[in-house]
């Protein structure tokens, strides 16, 4: 059985540079997965189902909250957003590691989750408005913690 992966959260405000961040980090390290986030909000520009958003309706995503399908969400502006939690879940029993990319109620949520359940464990950034290397040497050096000390 391999080692369950690591839970890894980057959150922050709006502009913080979270998505920035977290494309160097998965280009530099390939192992990193990143964990597709569900939506009821419309698709922008040349965005795709599946690929940026799983784009829901209303009435679908609030039927994966009763049903217990979301490792968390939160209502911004007007539309939901969550983490559908079987696709984490299957892939840290794989043993890899997971990015998720959520808004601060959202990494909350997962703290408190975490506190209470058999997951190795999840570490959680909380990236501000700064020099972006510095928030992509944070995350390298979380993920890679070895190799900087």
């Amino acid at each position: 059985m391999s080692e369950q992966g690591l839970l890894i959260v980057v959150s922050g405000p709006s502009g913080a540079g979270k998505s920035t961040v977290i494309s160097k980090v998965m280009s530099d390290d390939p192992s990193c997965v990143f964990s597709i986030s569900a939506t009821t909000r419309p698709p922008r520009g040349t965005e795709q189902n599946g690929v940026e958003y799983f784009f829901v309706d209303r009435e679908r995503f609030e039927s994966m909250i009763k049903s217990g399908e979301l490792l968390e969400y939160a209502e911004y502006v007007g539309n939901y957003y969550g983490t559908p939690k079987k696709a984490v879940t299957d892939m840290l029993e794989q043993g890899k590691d997971v990015i998720l990319k959520i808004e601060v109620e959202g990494a909350m949520n997962i703290k408190k989750i975490f506190a209470f359940n058999a997951w190795k464990s999840e570490i959680v950034i909380y990236l501000r408005k700064m020099i972006m290397e510095i928030n992509i040497l944070v995350l390298k050096m979380v993920k890679n913690k070895n190799d900087y000390t």
